[in-house]
């Protein structure tokens, strides 16, 4: 954050170099027409300047462009921020919804077994049933059929 502000400051420094230099070239015109009156020659000292008025320029566009990459920049990261959030937030919610079904689970594990050993009881008391009735039908049986000569 602090190299985007120092940019940023550079940035409006050289806006403030560049109005500072046109302001210089208005106020040297009439420096310039007193000087040319006077049989002297300006024009290298304003190619300098025009030239150094050139490279601020071209330096200004630069700082500008960087300035817009690195917003384009920072408009990524905070979308890859939000995503990094909406991720942790879903898997969060995954877990927990992992947690319940893992209770459920254990719930029906509990209950197969009960089932089963119900199951298993059952079979016991029928077998237990067969043997009673069986023994049964024996008894009536052998009570109601004549003895064989």
């Amino acid at each position: 954050m602090s190299r985007t502000c120092d940019l940023v400051q550079r940035s409006l420094s050289c806006r403030s170099a560049r109005r500072i230099l046109r302001r210089i070239d208005l106020i040297g015109w009439p420096i310039r027409q007193r000087f040319a009156e006077r049989g002297g020659s300006c024009n290298p000292i304003i190619a300098r300047a025009q030239q150094q008025n050139d490279i601020v320029d071209r330096s200004i566009d630069s700082v500008n462009t960087m300035s817009d990459e690195m917003g384009k920049v920072v408009n990524v990261i905070h979308d890859v921020a939000a995503s990094a959030a909406e991720t942790h937030k879903a898997t969060t919610e995954g877990q927990s919804g992992l947690h319940v079904a893992v209770e459920g689970m254990e719930t029906i594990n509990g209950s197969t077994k009960e089932v089963a050993d119900a199951v298993n009881s059952l079979m016991k008391a029928r077998k237990r049933i067969s043997e009673i009735v069986e023994m049964m039908i024996t008894q009536i049986a052998s009570q109601t059929r004549p003895p064989l000569p």
